[in-house]
Order: structure tokens, then C-alpha cells, then sequence
């Protein structure tokens, strides 16, 4: 009896040390890589993975306890000071890279087998605590991990490239304060200002192409003013008071509203200028629409 006790002994240590030796680890590959390659094995493996290691671990951790049991069996109480000399050594020869690499190879001719087990058992490995975690880069938790990625990817992405997909990916949160013609910028007319030469000449070096007109001062904007109005009288026509040629809707939208809600106001309206104004109603600046496509640009 002894003896078969024994035997029953040696056979559940190296049942546990051959078991500790196995590490199936996931592919050096990326998840992005996996799908274009089309390989199907090493997706459906790494899908599978943790289910896999939790039938290995839940085998190791029966073979402890049997080991333990038959030391108590065999030795009585000094059997467990055995079992725990027997367990620390046996995971001491389980590391050996040798004897790892050995197994490892060994689990991968049946690998697919297992697979197939667990797939169609899958309420073993849940039964067993496997969580089938995604893998870290088939998943994402924010957009600033997003955008950390990007920039991450100076060797395939070029910074203009770079510049323009962060920017998308984060314009939808962009307030319009951040991108728009600031107050102190903004280069206003007054409604009943004569459009003479000096004039016309003073708004072309100004740069801007689109002008608040204004009825006494920039919290009271009555109208805007277009470049293309200006070509009229460039062409030839006698001078005309802005209030005649200005257009008269004007648009205004609130400084801490995002980009998007910009460019649905421009789109139904079908007009290029919004007044950008604080919760009093005062102008905080102006926002056309290239500065909208600019700022998705990264301009």
C-alpha cells in the first residue's frame, strides 16, 4: 500500500511540475495585423487564451492539493512541511527555460484540440474564473488614448498626417472660443459708413473677408459685410453706404458651444459668418466657416 502510495506521490509531483512548466503566452502580433493577415487560429486562440490558462491553473492547483494530501497520507503531519518543500522545488524546476520551452512546444501540437474543447464548453472556463480579456490594443478606453497612439506613431504617420487625426478626434469637443477671430481682432464697420476708396482700401489690408457692421459699437451687430459685396463698387460703381449692401441676417452663437453645433447653425442657415457672444449677449468674437474647416485641418 506504501508503495502504490508512493508511486501515486511521484507521479501527481511531475503531473504538477510539467503543468506549472506550460505558459501559453499571447502572440507578438497585434490584434490589427491578426484581422489583416485574415489568420484566423491566432485570433480564435487569443480570444480563448484565458480560458486556456485557467484550466492549467485550475489542474496545477488540484495537483498541489493532491500532492499535499498524499504527503499527509504517507507522513503524517510532517507531510505537509514535504509537500511545501516539494511544491517550492517543483516550481523551481518548472522555470527552467529548458524544460518550459519543452512543454510549451509540447501544448502547442494539441493546442487546437483545447481550443475546441473550450469553445464548446464555455461555461467551464467561466466556472474556472477566466474573464476572456480583450486584448490591450484591440480595445480603447478614451480618446486621449487615442490620441496617444497617433502620436505614438511618428514612423508610419507623418506630423501633418498626425496633426489632422487628432484634430478629428477631438474637434468634436472643441469650444468655438478656442478657434474663433477674438473680440480685440476683429475689424467692425459702422452701418452708415460711406464705402469710398480709403475705405475699401483699409478693409482689403485688413486681411479679413467678411466685416461685423455695427450700429454704434461691436455688442450691436446689425449685419455683415462680404469682400464679394465689395467687388460692386471696386468694379466701377459710385460709392454706397454699408447699410445698402450689407446683409442684414446675422447669425450669433454662444462662446462655449462646440464646433459641431457651429457648423449646423452654418448649414441650415447656409451662410459662412456666426457672431460669437458670452451669456450677456456681448461679442466675444467672430467665427466663419474656414475657420471651422481650418481648425479640423489643424490650421
Amino acid at each position: 500500500m506504501t508503495t502504490l502510495l508512493l508511486i501515486s506521490w511521484g507521479v501527481l509531483f511531475f503531473s504538477m511540475v510539467l503543468l506549472m512548466a506550460i505558459r501559453p503566452e499571447r502572440t507578438a502580433s497585434s490584434w490589427f495585423q491578426l484581422k489583416k493577415n485574415q489568420d484566423k487560429h491566432s485570433i480564435r486562440r487569443e480570444e480563448l487564451l484565458d480560458d486556456i490558462r485557467a484550466i492549467i491553473r485550475f489542474y496545477v492547483y488540484l495537483s498541489i492539493l493532491l500532492v499535499t494530501a498524499t504527503s499527509i497520507v504517507l507522513w503524517q503531519w510532517w507531510g505537509i512541511a514535504f509537500a511545501l518543500i516539494a511544491i517550492i522545488f517543483g516550481m523551481l524546476v518548472a522555470s527552467q527555460k529548458k524544460l518550459e520551452g519543452g512543454m510549451t512546444r509540447a501544448y502547442s501540437q494539441y493546442e487546437s484540440k483545447f481550443l475546441n474543447f473550450v469553445e464548446k464548453y464555455a461555461f467551464v472556463g467561466k466556472l474556472l474564473g477566466s474573464k476572456r480579456r480583450i486584448p490591450k490594443d484591440k480595445q480603447l478606453e478614451s480618446t486621449e488614448q487615442l490620441v496617444y497612439m497617433v502620436e505614438s506613431a511618428s514612423g508610419v504617420l507623418t506630423p501633418q498626417q498626425q496633426t489632422i487625426i487628432k484634430r478629428s478626434i477631438t474637434w468634436h469637443n472643441t469650444p468655438v472660443s478656442e478657434i474663433m477671430t477674438p473680440r480685440e481682432s476683429i475689424v467692425p464697420i459702422k452701418q452708415g459708413e460711406l464705402l469710398g476708396p480709403l475705405v475699401l482700401d483699409d478693409l482689403h489690408r485688413s486681411g479679413f473677408s467678411r466685416f461685423p457692421v455695427i450700429d454704434g459699437n461691436l455688442d450691436t451687430v446689425v449685419g455683415i459685410l462680404n469682400t464679394s459685396d465689395l467687388l460692386e463698387i471696386d468694379s466701377g460703381r459710385k460709392s454706397q453706404v454699408v447699410e445698402k449692401i450689407m446683409s442684414p441676417q446675422v447669425l450669433r452663437i454662444k462662446s462655449d458651444d462646440m464646433l459641431p453645433s457651429a457648423l449646423k447653425i452654418l448649414q441650415k442657415s447656409q451662410l459662412n459668418v456666426l457672431i460669437v457672444v458670452d451669456e450677456e449677449g456681448r461679442t466675444m468674437g467672430i467665427l466663419t466657416l474656414s475657420d471651422i474647416a481650418g481648425s479640423l485641418l489643424g490650421k
